[in-house]
């Protein structure tokens, strides 16, 4: 939890949501305000963050609550930093 305080919201977003391993649907145990709380950012901010990552192709938002994880290696090597790309640039944009 310690290494979240130095990655950027989208990447403290993308580490939170593959913390558990156990499957590729997340099912979120609070709102996004309490999970903005969590990663020290607003709703509107992790609302926009979770678009960001639905647009790189590594989530998609199913509901407000339900996020499918689509590539777990991609958000790995992305919160690593190894993409090469800022937080936020989208690919092909």
């Amino acid at each position: 939890m310690a290494d979240l305080v130095f990655l950027d919201l989208e990447r403290r977003l993308a580490r939170s949501l593959i913390e558990d391993p156990a499957g590729e649907v997340v099912h979120l145990a609070v709102n996004q305000s309490d999970l903005g709380a969590r990663l020290g950012a607003t709703r509107q901010s992790v609302n926009q963050a979770l678009g960001r990552l639905a647009r790189r192709g590594f989530v998609r938002v199913e509901s407000p609550r339900v996020i499918r994880i689509l590539d777990r290696d991609a958000i790995g090597t992305f919160i690593e930093g190894l993409d090469g790309r800022p937080s936020g640039s989208i690919p092909g944009t």
